[in-house]
């Protein structure tokens, strides 16, 4: 699914993730590696297995950090993949 996200850059992905399944716009699931941070297991339609993990992309180009590391810029658009 495509996200596109409105704010100042001072929440991280996985908050904004959040907020949009705690107000019934998206659905997720995440899960916490010690160290690492939230990973997106499933979203949407998409969730991962069969040796597929989801990846996301910000304004085309794939995320080189977590979901729960990334500040979203106001019209960022975030597409998910599962690869």
């Amino acid at each position: 699914p495509l996200i596109v996200l409105e704010g100042e850059g001072n929440r991280t992905l996985y908050a904004y993730l959040e907020e949009a399944n705690g107000e019934g716009k998206i659905n997720f699931t995440a899960k916490e590696y010690m160290g690492l941070g939230f990973f997106v297991t499933e979203i949407g339609e998409l969730q991962e297995g069969g040796g597929k993990h989801l990846l996301y992309y910000i304004n085309g180009n794939e995320a080189s950090v977590g979901v729960s590391t990334y500040l979203p810029q106001n019209g960022d658009h975030v597409d998910w993949k599962l690869e």
